[in-house]
């Protein structure tokens, strides 16, 4: 998801650049394109949890839009996790299968 840049500091960037690392962040910058609804950057301390659910979400919605089949066979390699089984809401059901398969390139 995209973060609010309401005067985006140094301190957020580095923020950002310690949960996610360098590799990432620089995948999100170039890919930003498929960036969901502005979300608030802060509180900070928690950001890591919260981008790494929202990745959970988008693999939960591209395992949805899987054949039926071949979404199970995903599944199982996958420890159960409530944000991937459960269905996906919006903006995740729409951008979420997209992103992951840009992230596989």
């Amino acid at each position: 998801m995209r973060f609010a840049p309401a005067r985006s500091t140094g301190r957020q960037a580095a923020a950002l650049q310690a949960a996610l690392g360098a590799e990432i962040c620089a995948f999100a910058v170039a890919n930003r394109d498929l960036a969901g609804p502005m979300q608030p950057l802060e509180p900070l301390e928690d950001i890591d949890r919260r981008v790494h659910a929202d990745g959970l979400r988008c693999l939960g919605a591209w395992c949805q839009a899987l054949p039926g089949e071949t979404s199970m066979r995903v599944r199982l390699k996958l420890m159960p996790h409530a944000l991937v089984d459960q269905p996906t809401a919006e903006p995740f059901a729409e951008a979420g299968p997209a992103i992951v398969r840009r992230a596989m390139g």
